[in-house]
């Protein structure tokens, strides 16, 4: 049985690089120690999914006008001379949105969509990513990363930027869940287990010379991260510390593995 796969299908020969998504954030590096690493939510949910990075430096300037004309955009470095630049950042939709064009188009396996949207966590100042939810089981056309300016200026993507990552998702599954709203009294097990935990916070904040930027392991408690309550009991039998996705492979000339729309494996 083939394991589930991503095709990228290049759509000329100079493409936007596609290589798997890192943990590392500008803003978490700049904190003493590297502190919000040790969230580990943060980090799982930085190396989710795929990037694509921008070939070369440009920047965006807004008017802030509703018209495509109000939006202007530079190159800076390698692009001056590569006609396809015209194609890879434009002004489409106006109202100072910015166009991506990924260079490639992405099909998934029979019940699969395509999330896309910016880098995860990773804040920008004066523009933010749009996210939308594409059908790439069935899709024979590419689609554009969009971004929106919040505020009339210039701003500059550097190369080797995030501008665009993707992540498979099912397809149709969230309107077969449930939410179920219930006082913590419901379950004594469940409420005897965040009683712990407030406690064995609480000796522990108590602690004289307490110092959350210390890098030592001993400065900040592990539980979440060990997967294990604060008893020591391990919770979890399948716990994610790290995420390591692999690269793509170059399959050029290759039959592809999902040979029609909606179709099954093509082998």
């Amino acid at each position: 049985m083939h394991a589930p796969r991503l095709e990228a299908f290049r759509l000329r020969d100079s493409v936007p690089a596609l290589v798997p998504c890192t943990r590392e954030r500008t803003w978490m590096e700049a904190f003493p120690a590297r502190h919000p690493y040790r969230c580990l939510p943060l980090t799982i949910a930085n190396s989710h999914g795929w990037e694509l990075l921008v070939p070369g430096a440009f920047e965006v300037e807004w008017n802030g006008g509703p018209l495509v004309s109000d939006l202007r955009i530079r190159t800076l470095d390698s692009f001056p001379d590569d006609p396809c630049f015209a194609h890879f950042a434009t002004s489409h939709f106006s109202r100072g949105i910015v166009t991506f064009d990924t260079g490639y188009l992405f099909r998934t396996p029979p019940g699969w969509n395509l999330l896309v949207t910016g880098a995860l966590n990773e804040p920008r100042p004066d523009i933010s990513a749009l996210t939308g939810i594409v059908e790439t089981d069935w899709l024979g056309y590419p689609f554009t990363m969009n971004w929106q300016m919040l505020r009339s200026g210039t701003i500059r993507f550097e190369k080797n930027e995030v501008f665009c990552t993707v992540m498979p998702i099912p397809k149709n599954y969230l309107d077969r869940w449930e939410v179920a709203v219930h006082d913590l009294a419901d379950d004594p097990v469940l409420a005897g287990e965040l009683d712990r935990f407030r406690t064995s916070r609480l000796e522990f904040l108590a602690r004289p010379n307490q110092n959350a930027s210390e890098p030592s392991g001993e400065a900040w408690q592990r539980h979440y991260f060990m997967g294990r309550l604060p008893d020591g009991t391990v919770a979890a039998s399948n716990h994610t510390i790290k995420l390591q996705l692999s690269a793509p492979v170059d399959r050029r000339g290759t039959r592809p593995l999902f040979a029609k729309p909606g179709g099954g494996p093509g082998g």
